[in-house]
């Protein structure tokens, strides 16, 4: 009796897992119909009955939801930001009042002044006021193009106002602002990443990927960034590199349900049944 409830439960697991990754995926509302399982009347969805090439198999890619990518984008941006903040007293320049520096540098040698007008640019960056912010930053590089403490300053406000820009849809003139912040700071992780979650939202797959490894080379502690590259492996189909990436993420955070639901798929497809049942249960 024992071995018949252990096999009956198995059975049931395997038909949640496989509802718990169809509801994932990019199919058409027609081809899901609900039906109960045999646990006792819960709802899961199968696909009708059609072509052969429509039935389930491990191989089918999933993707993620306009917002699991914005909750991404927050944790990497996040974990960017303290991370500058850590680097930015020795890399940037010292936050000056602009008040101060209005007064001052009109009677400065050009050198001088940009060095003021950058840490003007830190003043309004501390604030989040990034138009003002970027203003300043643009007049110390005017005033002293080699002044690199106002390039990176710059480059920092460019790529805050491009994650103000792509949040609210205005995603074309967002990629401007990073493309720009890269120019002036070629190691700039966030504006790097900020173009791969355009070129995501935008199924450029291709794009999204190169500039995500972008980022992560330029910082490779931006940890935050192994989940949504993992994912886009998956979807391309590079199994080894995604399943590489998604041990690392959940390794760091093992109660994300996003991240787990990604390797359920990957053990799929790799028929560790097992481990894709226990990555589904802990999702």
């Amino acid at each position: 009796m024992s071995k018949i409830f252990k096999q009956h439960r198995k059975f049931s697991a395997s038909i949640l897992i496989l509802a718990f990754l169809i509801a994932g995926l990019p199919a058409d509302a027609q081809d899901l119909v609900p039906v109960s399982n045999i646990s006792g009347g819960s709802s899961v969805f199968v696909f009708r009955k059609s072509s052969p090439s429509r039935r389930f198999t491990s191989s089918v890619r999933t993707s993620r939801s306009r917002e699991q990518r914005t909750a991404s984008a927050k944790r990497v941006r996040k974990q960017y930001e303290a991370r500058a903040a850590e680097t930015a007293k020795k890399d940037r320049s010292p936050v000056i009042a602009p008040d101060k520096a209005l007064a001052s540098v009109r009677t400065m040698k050009r050198q001088e002044a940009s060095k003021v007008m950058a840490g003007s640019g830190e003043y309004y960056l501390q604030q989040d006021d990034l138009d003002n912010a970027i203003d300043s930053f643009r007049e110390a590089v005017t005033l002293d193009a080699a002044n690199t403490k106002a390039k990176l300053g710059l480059s920092v406000a460019l790529a805050r106002k491009g994650n103000a820009l792509a949040d609210g849809d205005k995603s074309p003139l967002a990629k401007s602002y990073f493309l720009e912040a890269i120019k002036y700071d070629p190691k700039n992780a966030a504006a790097y990443f900020g173009l791969g979650e355009i070129f995501a939202d935008a199924n450029d797959n291709a794009q999204a990927l190169a500039n995500y490894e972008k980022a992560l080379a330029a910082d490779p502690t931006l940890t935050e960034i192994y989940q949504p590259l993992g994912i886009l492996y998956y979807q391309q189909g590079e199994i080894a590199k995604a399943d590489n990436l998604l041990e690392k993420a959940i390794a760091l955070d093992p109660n994300s349900a996003d991240t787990q639901v990604f390797i359920a798929s990957i053990r799929l497809s790799q028929n560790r049944n097992q481990e894709a049942l226990d990555a589904a249960q802990k999702a």
